[in-house]
């Protein structure tokens, strides 16, 4: 039922914006860059720190329905694993953001998770990260991460 149609999987990214569309997100610790988790190298990363607003997701060339989404990494916060929590977001303007569902737990550091259908064709996609405990601080590794959209059935 899912598949990567034209326009509707991320690219093999070699820059923020080559070879097409945008690589979006709210932090970058050190040379981790955020592009480096579509780069489809396992050993390259982006790290995302906790100091500001923590995000990766994708401006695709055209609105498109994502089916589902694939993400390997780890999050490092001091031993609260319990507080690794993602909410997946979609814009059309890239400044205005609507929630699918609530903030929902990592399961574990490979995980391919199903968007539910009936959210509609949008630009932006995203993971928005929350994995902050009290005064602990979280580094958010993506090694890897894809977002593919749904072929009309």
């Amino acid at each position: 039922y899912f598949e990567s149609v034209l326009n509707a999987k991320v690219p093999t990214m070699t820059s923020d914006t080559a070879p097409s569309g945008k690589v979006l997100y709210g932090s970058v610790k050190g040379a981790n860059y955020a592009w480096q988790a579509f780069d489809g190298n396992d050993n390259t990363l982006w790290a995302g720190d906790t100091a500001t607003t923590n995000y990766i997701g994708y401006k695709f060339t055209s609105p498109v329905s994502i089916g589902k989404f694939y993400r390997k990494g780890l999050i490092e916060d001091s031993g609260y694993s319990n507080y690794w929590r993602y909410r997946v977001e979609y814009s059309d303007d890239g400044t205005n953001w609507t929630s699918i569902g609530s903030s929902t737990q990592f399961t574990n550091k490979e995980q391919t998770v199903n968007v539910p259908n009936g959210y509609g064709s949008h630009l932006y996609w995203r993971l928005y990260l929350d994995g902050s405990k009290g005064n602990y601080s979280t580094t958010y590794n993506t090694y890897t991460i894809q977002f593919w959209g749904r072929k009309d059935v």
